[in-house]
C-alpha cells in the first residue's frame, strides 16, 4: 500500500510539473523529450496512470494543431521509439492511441511492427493507428500483413482497416484472391465488406462475381451486399448502365430476400422508359414485397408509361391488378382511365372494387353516372363507388352529381346523393341544395339543410330562414335553426354574426315570422340579439313569449344567466321553470374569458346560490351542485360541503369537492377546510375512484 501511495504521489507531482511547464509561453516550455520521459513511467503503472496519460494526450492534441509540425514529428518519433517490448503494454496502447490521432509517415514502420505484438490489445491499437494514418505506406503494410498472416481474427481486423481507408486499389491487391475463398466465414465477410467501399463496377464484377456464386450463407450475403453498395455509388456517379448491370445480376432467386428486393429497387431506378414492363413483371408474381416495391414507382412515372401500365392490367393476376389499381388511383393520371374502366367490368369483385376506387383519382365527370349506379346497388363495389364519389376532384363532377340528384325520384337515394355533395364540400351545389331543402320528402329536406349548414355562406342565410318558415315538424325546425346558426357562426366578425337574421327580424312585417326568428337569434347570441329577445319577453302574445324563452334557453354564453334566473323565479309552468333552470346551469359552467377571474368566480357562485332555492327537484339541485365544480373559489367549497350530509345530494357534492381539490392553487391555501371536506368524501362517497383521489389530495399529492 505504501508503494502505491508513493507512486500516486509521484504521478501527481509529475502532473503538476508538466501542467505548469506547458501553461507557460511556448519559448519557455520544457524540452519535449524531457516531458515525455517524465510522463512515460506513469503511463505504464498498474495504478495511478490516468494522470500521466491525460497529460501526454493534452500535449499531443496541442501538437496536432496547425503550426506545430516540427514538434509533432518529434513527439511521434519519441513515441515510436518506445513501441518496444520493454515498454509496458498499457503504455504502448496509450502511445498507439496518440499516434492514431497525430501520426504520419514518421511512425508507420514502428506501428507496423506492433501488428506482431503478443498482446491482443496492443495489436488492435496498432491496426487502428495504421487505419487512421494518411501515409500511403500504411496501406501497404496493412495489405502485406493481410496477405501473410494466418491469424483469422487479425485478418478480419486488417480487412476492416482497409475498408475504412477506402483505397480500392489496395483492397483489390490485398483481398483479390485468397481471403474470399477462405473457409472462415468471418474473414470472407470482412473482405466482402471492404469491397463494398469500391467505386469501380468493373473491379467489383471481376473480384466478387465468381466468389459470390460459390459462397453460401452469411458470406454470400456480405458479398452481395458489397456489390449492392458499389452499384448504389456507381448510380450516384451517373453511371446508369454499369449500375443496372450489377442490379440485374443481384436480382436473382438465389440471393437473400433483402438483397433481391434492394436490387429490384435499383433496377427500377435505372430502367428509364423500360420501367413499365418491369413493374408489370413484378406484379405478375406471388411476391407481395416485390409488388409493393413495384407499385411504389408508379407515382414517379411519365404519362405514356402510366398508359402502358393501365393497358397491362388485364394480364395480371387479381393481387397484381388490385395493387396496380390502388397505385394508379393515387397517381391521379387521366392516361390510366381506359384501363381502369376496363377493370370495372372484371368478374372478380375485389378487382372491380379496386377499379371503382381508382376512378376517384383517374376518372372525370363522365364516370359519375357509373359510380352512382354502382353505389346504389350496394355491396363492396357500392362502398368503393361511394368512396370515389366523395373524393373525385375532376372538373364538372359536382355539376354532374347535382344533375343526377335532381333526376332521382327515390327520396332515400336522393338523400344519399345529397350527403355525398356534403362530404365533397361542394359549395357550387348550394343553390340546388336550397331547392332540395323544400322537397316534399322530410328525409331529403333534412339532408339538404344539414349540408347547407356546412356549405352555405352569409349570403344564403335569409334563403335558409325562409325555408325554415315552411317547416312544420318541431324537430326538423330545430335542425334548421342549428344549420342557420352554424352558417352565421362562420362569419369572421363576431359582432356581425347575427346581422343576416336581425335584418330579417326588423324588415318582416309578420309577427308570426319574426317570432320564429327569436330561437335562431338565441342560438347565435350577441348584444343586439339579446335586446330583441328581451323586448319579446314583454309581449302578451303567448307564442312570442314562449319563443323568447326558447331563445334564452338556446343562448351560447352566460350573459343571459340573470335573465334565466328571473324567468325560473317567475315561471308560469313547472316545465318552463325546469327548462330555464337547466339552461341556466348550462351557461353558468361555460368556460369563458372570466374563467380565472376571482371576481367573476364569485359572481357565478352568487348566481348558483340564487338558483338553488328555485330547484324543486333533487335532480335539478344535483345538477347545480355539479356545475359548481367549474367555479374555482374556496366559497364554492363552503357552498357545496353542507350537501355532503344530505343522502340524496351527497354523491354529486362528493364529485364537486374532489374536482375543486384537484387544483392545488385553491387547495393548499385552504388545506384545513379541504381536509375536513375530503374526510367526509372518503366516508360517504360510493365511487371508489373519487375516494382514492380524495385520499391522494388529502396527502398532498
Amino acid at each position: 500500500m505504501k508503494s502505491v501511495r508513493l507512486a500516486m504521489m509521484f504521478s501527481m507531482a509529475v502532473m503538476v510539473g508538466v501542467a505548469v511547464a506547458w501553461a507557460a509561453d511556448d519559448k519557455q516550455q520544457k524540452p519535449l523529450k524531457e516531458t515525455f520521459e517524465q510522463l512515460l513511467p506513469g503511463m505504464g503503472a498498474e495504478k495511478g496512470f490516468e494522470g500521466p496519460q491525460q497529460q501526454w494526450q493534452e500535449v499531443c492534441l496541442k501538437l496536432g494543431a496547425p503550426g506545430n509540425e516540427g514538434r509533432r514529428i518529434e513527439a511521434c518519433k519519441l513515441m515510436a521509439e518506445k513501441l518496444v517490448p520493454a515498454t509496458p503494454a498499457r503504455a504502448r496502447i496509450w502511445l498507439l492511441k496518440q499516434l492514431e490521432r497525430i501520426g504520419r509517415e514518421e511512425c508507420v514502420d514502428a506501428v507496423g511492427k506492433m501488428l506482431d505484438d503478443q498482446d491482443l490489445l496492443v495489436r488492435d491499437a496498432a491496426v487502428r493507428a495504421l487505419a487512421a494514418n494518411p501515409a500511403p505506406t500504411a496501406t501497404a503494410i496493412l495489405g502485406t500483413k493481410l496477405r501473410s498472416t494466418t491469424d483469422n481474427k487479425l485478418k478480419v481486423a486488417l480487412a476492416g482497416a482497409l475498408q475504412f481507408r477506402a483505397d480500392w486499389t489496395a483492397i483489390c491487391q490485398a483481398l483479390g484472391g485468397q481471403p474470399l475463398s477462405e473457409r472462415d466465414p468471418a474473414v470472407a465477410a470482412a473482405a466482402a465488406r471492404a469491397f463494398g467501399r469500391v467505386n469501380s463496377p468493373q473491379v467489383v464484377l471481376r473480384f466478387l462475381a465468381d466468389a459470390r456464386l460459390k459462397a453460401q450463407g452469411e458470406v454470400r450475403f456480405r458479398i452481395s451486399d458489397a456489390c449492392l453498395q458499389c452499384a448504389d455509388r456507381t448510380l450516384a456517379r451517373g453511371m446508369v448502365k454499369e449500375a443496372a448491370a450489377i442490379y440485374k445480376e443481384l436480382n436473382s432467386p438465389q440471393e437473400p430476400r433483402s438483397i433481391r428486393m434492394s436490387a429490384l429497387k435499383g433496377m427500377l431506378n435505372t430502367a428509364g422508359d423500360r420501367a413499365a414492363p418491369m413493374i408489370l413483371d413484378a406484379l405478375s408474381g406471388d411476391d407481395a414485397d416485390a409488388r409493393s416495391i413495384a407499385v411504389g414507382y408508379v407515382a414517379a412515372m411519365k404519362g405514356q408509361d402510366i398508359e402502358s401500365l393501365a393497358a397491362g392490367l388485364s394480364k395480371l393476376p387479381p393481387a397484381g391488378q388490385i395493387a396496380l389499381l390502388n397505385a394508379l388511383g393515387w397517381r391521379r393520371d387521366k392516361a390510366a382511365l381506359p384501363g381502369v374502366l376496363a377493370a370495372v367490368k372484371s368478374a372478380d369483385e375485389k378487382v372491380r372494387s379496386a377499379a371503382l376506387r381508382a376512378l376517384g383519382g383517374v376518372g372525370d365527370a363522365s364516370a359519375v353516372p357509373l359510380l352512382v349506379e354502382t353505389m346504389l346497388k350496394g355491396g363492396e363495389p357500392g362502398s368503393a363507388a361511394r368512396e370515389s364519389l366523395e373524393t373525385m376532384f375532376a372538373d364538372g363532377a359536382d355539376a354532374k352529381l347535382v344533375e343526377i340528384v335532381q333526376s332521382t325520384k327515390d327520396p332515400g337515394q336522393r338523400g344519399q346523393l345529397i350527403e355525398i355533395l356534403d362530404r365533397r364540400r361542394a359549395q357550387t351545389a348550394v343553390p340546388a341544395l336550397l331547392k332540395e331543402a323544400r322537397h316534399a320528402s322530410a328525409e331529403v329536406r333534412r339532408r339538404a339543410m344539414a349540408a347547407l349548414g356546412r356549405l352555405a355562406s352569409e349570403r344564403d342565410v335569409q334563403d335558409m330562414v325562409f325555408t325554415m318558415f315552411g317547416l312544420k315538424d318541431p324537430s326538423e325546425r330545430d335542425e334548421a335553426e342549428k344549420a342557420i346558426t352554424a352558417v352565421c357562426n362562420r362569419i369572421p366578425d363576431e359582432a356581425r354574426r347575427a346581422e343576416p337574421v336581425l335584418e330579417l327580424h326588423e324588415r318582416l312585417a309578420s309577427w308570426q315570422s319574426t317570432t320564429a326568428l327569436l330561437p335562431v337569434l338565441g342560438r347565435i347570441g350577441g348584444a343586439k340579439s339579446l335586446e330583441a329577445v328581451r323586448i319579446a319577453l314583454g309581449s302578451r302574445d303567448a307564442a312570442r313569449y314562449d319563443a323568447a324563452v326558447r331563445a334564452l334557453c338556446n343562448w351560447p354564453d352566460m350573459t343571459v344567466a340573470d335573465d334565466l334566473l328571473k324567468l325560473a323565479a317567475g315561471a308560469k309552468t313547472e316545465d318552463q321553470r325546469v327548462r330555464t333552470l337547466r339552461a341556466f346551469t348550462r351557461v353558468i359552467s361555460v368556460r369563458d374569458e372570466w374563467f380565472n377571474d376571482p371576481n367573476a368566480a364569485q359572481e357565478k357562485l352568487s348566481l348558483l346560490k340564487r338558483a338553488m332555492p328555485l330547484a324543486g327537484r333533487d335532480e335539478d339541485r344535483a345538477l347545480i351542485i355539479q356545475r359548481a365544480a367549474a367555479v374555482r373559489h374556496v366559497e364554492t367549497l363552503r357552498f357545496v360541503a353542507p350537501y355532503l350530509d344530505k343522502p340524496d345530494l351527497a354523491q354529486p357534492a362528493c364529485r364537486t369537492v374532489v374536482e375543486l381539490a384537484h387544483h392545488r392553487e385553491l387547495r393548499n391555501p385552504n388545506k384545513a377546510e379541504f381536509d375536513k371536506a375530503l374526510d367526509k368524501v372518503i366516508e360517504v362517497c360510493k365511487d371508489r375512484n373519487l375516494v382514492e383521489r380524495a385520499k391522494g389530495y388529502k396527502a398532498g399529492r
